[in-house]
């Protein structure tokens, strides 16, 4: 891990998963044009969500990181399953 430590890989880690998100998405797009709008949305959503459960990087108190995860983190499911429209069973198969 050398100079950076756990946090470098940490970072490092990241970066790569999030290149990797937009290729995917971009990818998907370009070899399925019909799935544009919901790959669209789906990429919103996981971004909103992203930075939403970013916060408590911000340098507040402990005790409100603490209180705003344990809401936020059962919460994220739960509007993610109601809000991603899922595809029905064999909409992009024609």
């Amino acid at each position: 891990m050398g100079v950076y430590g756990i946090e470098g890989a940490g970072m490092a880690w990241f970066a790569r998963v999030l290149v990797d998100a937009i290729l995917l998405f971009w990818m998907a797009g370009r070899l399925r044009p019909e799935t544009t709008d919901f790959i669209g949305r789906m990429a919103w959503f996981s971004g909103v969500g992203l930075l939403i459960l970013s916060v408590p990087l911000l340098p507040i108190s402990s005790f409100v990181n603490r209180v705003f995860l344990l809401f936020m983190l059962p919460a994220f499911p739960l509007v993610a399953w109601l809000c991603i429209p899922i595809p029905e069973k064999g909409r992009f198969n024609e």
